[in-house]
């Protein structure tokens, strides 16, 4: 699971190009509207741009929006609204059609009022990005049967059923840094063998049901999501192994937090479970709730933080022998008699994710350098010349820095204040996660590699004496 992270959590990002446009505020004086009684077919490239299309709003009067109909596709809505609008009253079509297509790019759009805002079926390498999908009567964003699609940066709000699902095998999905909310009934549903999905750093709130769902759905990674005042559960797993749950914060869902039956071999740890009616229900599963006591595995050690927790914290030590606090319960929470968390945390847990961005000229996308760390991190930059990445702590014990292959590649070194530090590396088809750890006090971190794509060392997409100035000022360097 830990390889699969990576893919989480920035494979979108740097499939997209640089030139995503912000939405648009629009005003009620400012609005202006093109009247279509027939889909809008979409083929190649269609951009939005305001000097040709002065509109605002797109009104697709009893019938479905814009129809992907070939391969290799943007439609870029450049802060354009598609409504639908209907003379009968019936169930709406579809705002964007896309079946049995690839290597489709999909952003910055308002999408409103239709049946399915966003449909994808039987398609692969579609992005989804900066776009509002909203009072979808069925659902916001549905996908079926399709794989390696990324959603990043979306809301979706106000769907009838569901605001974001996945169903029928789909596989290879990142779904992230979306906002999610008001769903009738499930804000994220994963269904229908639905595997290899990431849901990272979301904010997932006020379903009618549950924040997010998964049915017979496994190998999936549910991490760093703000999940909130769902009416019946945050998470809810039915017969679905072997997913990894960590690093959310589950406040105020009701009945509880975690519903779980016939779910085994998941783990679950570095969650804030606060003010929920009931933290977790189980049905005939049993989980692991804690990565054990001071491993770097995971990005840290522990188990979950539980508002309830009525232990105390005077020893430390894998067997809490040891006098002197570490910030973990001495006694287990105990959820019942198959499941435990055997070192509780004291304090809610805290992650944070800095970003920097990589242009990349050549190819037109930027690429995204993340460091997930539960200390504060300043001046992080990335030195192309140098092949290096580097940064400082200020406080904290650990750092997880995801490197996308773009950017660097080949093998790394990593030094805490200029002395090499032993680190666990994973990697996927796109990224390297890099994890390492540290005392409590402030460092500078730099990480050396190799540029990934040789030649055209500075990025700017051709092979000149700019790059020879480079490989002569490294001569002789290990790098």
């Amino acid at each position: 699971m830990e390889k699969k992270i990576v893919l989480t959590i920035f494979a979108l990002v740097c499939l997209l190009t640089t030139t995503l446009v912000a939405q648009l505020e629009l005003g009620v004086g400012e609005e202006g509207y093109y009247d279509r009684y027939e889909p809008w077919e979409i083929s190649g490239t269609l951009i939005l741009e305001w000097d040709l299309y002065p509109w605002h709003t797109v009104r697709f009067w009893d019938c479905n929006g814009f129809n992907i109909t070939a391969n290799n596709t943007l439609l870029d809505l450049n802060g354009h609204r598609a409504m639908f609008n209907q003379t009968v009253l019936g169930p709406g079509p579809t705002g964007i059609i896309l079946e049995g297509k690839s290597r489709v790019t999909i952003r910055n759009g308002t999408i409103i009022g239709f049946q399915y805002g966003i449909w994808v079926k039987d398609s692969s390498e579609v992005n989804m990005a900066f776009n509002s999908v909203s009072a979808s009567t069925r659902q916001g964003i549905g996908i079926c049967n399709s794989k390696d699609v990324n959603m990043a940066f979306n809301s979706v709000s106000g769907s009838g059923y569901v605001g974001i699902g996945l169903d029928k095998s789909s596989f290879d999905v990142s779904i992230l840094n979306n906002s999610v909310s008001g769903s009738g009934d499930v804000n994220i549903g994963i269904y229908d063998n639905s595997f290899d999905v990431s849901i990272l750093n979301n904010t997932v709130t006020n379903s009618g049901r549950e924040g997010i769902h998964l049915t017979y759905s496994n190998h999936n990674i549910v991490s760093g999501n703000k999940i909130s005042e769902n009416l019946q559960y945050g998470i809810w797993l039915y017969n679905s192994n072997n997913n990894t749950i960590d690093s959310n914060t589950l406040f105020n869902n009701k009945p509880g937090g975690i519903y779980m039956e016939m779910a085994n071999q998941n783990i679950i740890y570095h969650n804030n479970f606060i003010d929920n009616e009931k933290h977790v229900t189980n049905v005939g599963s049993t989980n692991s709730w804690d990565v054990g006591y001071g491993t770097i595995k995971d990005a840290g050690y522990g188990g979950n933080y539980w508002d309830d927790y009525e232990g105390i914290d005077e020893y430390s030590g894998a067997d809490k022998n040891v006098p002197g606090s570490d910030g973990m319960g001495d006694t287990p929470y105990v959820i019942d008699a198959n499941n435990r968390d055997n070192y509780p945390l004291m304090d809610p847990w805290g992650s944070m994710l800095t970003e920097l961005k990589v242009p990349w000229e050549k190819y037109n996308i930027t690429c995204y350098i993340a460091v997930f760390s539960n200390s504060s991190i300043a001046d992080l930059s990335f030195n192309r010349a140098e092949v290096e990445i580097s940064f400082t702590t200020s406080n904290g014990t650990f750092c997880k820095v995801i490197v996308p292959k773009d950017a660097l590649d080949g093998s790394f070194n990593v030094s805490i204040d200029d002395v090499t530090t032993a680190c666990i590396l994973n990697w996927d088809k796109t990224h390297h996660f890099i994890n390492f750890a540290f005392n409590n006090q402030p460092h500078s971190v730099k990480i050396t590699g190799e540029i990934a794509i040789r030649g055209d060392l500075n990025g700017d997409g051709k092979v000149n004496i700019h790059d020879l100035y480079i490989i002569a000022k490294n001569y002789g360097k290990e790098l």
